[in-house]
């Protein structure tokens, strides 16, 4: 009985733990996402939200404007993500290297 007292107290003291370290990792990187502005360059990037889990190549989501959105299909060249159960960073480049725009999203 005491075994399985101490194995239950460890494993609640497991998941405490396990959920300070992950809302303060989801802070990290909201606080750094916003940091993020357009016309920052890749190492900015880096530099403030670290390595990308995934470099891609453009995908192009849909704007309410089409205008906004030709301009972004037209000049967007790689895509930095970052993702972190539930959240997800996409930080968008142009040719040079330049951040022409950011998006997140939160899985349902």
């Amino acid at each position: 009985m005491l075994g399985i007292l101490a194995a239950a107290i460890a494993v609640v003291g497991y998941l405490a733990l396990t959920s300070v370290s992950h809302r303060r990792t989801v802070k990290k990187y909201e606080d750094s996402y916003s940091q993020i502005k357009v016309g920052d360059s890749k190492e900015i990037v880096v530099a403030v939200m670290g390595h990308p889990t995934k470099i891609s190549e453009c995908v192009y989501p849909w704007f309410p404007d089409k205008k906004r959105e030709a301009e972004y299909r037209s000049n967007c060249k790689e895509l930095y993500e970052y993702e972190f159960f539930p959240l997800s960073y996409t930080i968008s480049f142009e040719k040079n290297g330049k951040v022409i725009n950011k998006t997140r999203a939160v899985s349902p």
